[in-house]
């Protein structure tokens, strides 16, 4: 018999964390810093060979409910993740500045984002944002998270707002 103990894993996917492994380059490619980077790949249960699809997808999803920042890696197939509270993102230039200025909004009135990674309604903060290339959350002080993407010709951005805690969303769009 040899040494090596195995473990009989009685869900479908393992799932293995591993810490400190990202660097700042992937963390500005989109576009901020972590300070405590985690990663992620599912396996197969019964081969425990990495699942392409499955971790992907699961990347994604983490992504979508906008309490963290993910980049799934093809080549190692692992997902980067970082805790939303972890996240410090680059507002001042690059991509994001496609963000900056006036906004009419669909649920309200108009609000102003600003490069210092706040933005205003009515020339009161009303909460901050960050980007991840054409990809916007805004963070709002009475407890709303709202994730948008800019169109194309950069004239309109629409996506999903929630409460935070919660997984009910609603649609959400600003426009120039």
């Amino acid at each position: 018999m040899n040494q090596v103990t195995r473990f009989n894993v009685s869900v479908v996917a393992l799932c293995t964390l591993l810490f400190g492994i990202a660097d700042d380059a992937v963390a500005a490619s989109l576009g901020g810093h972590c300070t405590n980077w985690m990663t992620s790949s599912l396996n197969d249960e019964s081969s425990m060979a990495a699942d392409v699809e499955t971790t992907a997808a699961a990347c994604t999803a983490l992504s979508q409910s906008g309490d963290f920042v993910t980049r799934y890696e093809t080549r190692s197939n692992t997902c980067l993740i970082c805790n939303r509270e972890d996240w410090t993102p680059s507002v001042s230039g690059g991509k994001c500045s496609v963000f900056h200025g006036g906004w009419g909004w669909k649920t309200g009135p108009a609000i102003d984002i600003h490069p210092n990674g706040t933005f205003l309604r009515g020339g009161k903060v009303q909460g901050n944002w960050g980007c991840n290339g054409n990809q916007i959350t805004l963070d709002w002080n009475k407890g709303y998270i709202d994730t948008l993407t800019l169109s194309a010709n950069g004239k309109t951005m629409s996506g999903q707002g929630r409460k935070k805690g919660s997984s009910n969303t609603h649609p959400v769009g600003g426009y120039r």
